[in-house]
């Protein structure tokens, strides 16, 4: 997709739930930053201080907001835009559950996951959707601004695979040889640009 824009995706920093390896989609205000957390989003803001950031956008999640909230300085004005459609992936179990399967559903992602999945949860066909329709929001309101969005890993993900990518089956590639990697996910509070 040609970009308009200038775009740093970060991954929030290190929550609680992070630390006790469970999941949490739904709540959106059940899990905090951790002090490493804090430490983690101060030095990524160290790293973004002279990427004159414009915009900051984020999803509506606690440890999302308590991260753009430390890095908020980094624009004029401090404001920063909760966007639903940076949400998780949402999953059928309930938040609080161990991480478990994740890679495996994500490594099916050229097969049943992009299209299917369990009651309750999103594909990620459903993803690609609401993060392209992000993409396009901000292409079609901003034109040469430098963006920064607090997110969360498979959201991350996405958004990095669309921007380098022209169709929805190279997206898919994209995020096939991702999640099969070696490191599938970005750790918390490491700024790409994408």
């Amino acid at each position: 997709m040609l970009l308009t824009n200038t775009y740093w995706v970060l991954r929030h920093a290190e929550s609680d739930n992070n630390v006790l390896g469970v999941s949490n989609t739904h709540d959106y205000n059940m899990y905090r930053l951790t002090k490493k957390g804090v430490e983690q989003t101060k030095s990524a803001y160290e790293f973004l201080k002279d990427k004159k950031i414009e915009l900051i956008f984020v999803s509506p999640f606690l440890r999302t907001i308590e991260t753009a909230y430390i890095l908020s300085t980094l624009v004029g004005d401090g404001k920063v835009y909760v966007d639903e459609r940076l949400i998780e992936l949402k999953e059928s179990h309930d938040d609080g559950t161990p991480i478990t399967g994740m890679t495996s559903r994500s490594e099916s992602i050229l097969t049943d996951a992009w299209w299917t999945t369990r009651t309750g949860e999103e594909t990620f066909r459903d993803l690609y959707a609401r993060i392209r329709a992000f993409l396009m929001y901000v292409e079609t309101t901003y034109s040469g601004k430098t963006v920064l969005v607090v997110t969360h890993g498979s959201p991350q993900n996405m958004l990095e695979a669309i921007a380098h990518t022209e169709t929805e089956e190279e997206v898919r590639q994209f995020l096939y040889k991702r999640y099969t990697s070696d490191r599938p996910f970005r750790g918390n509070a490491e700024p790409i640009r994408v």
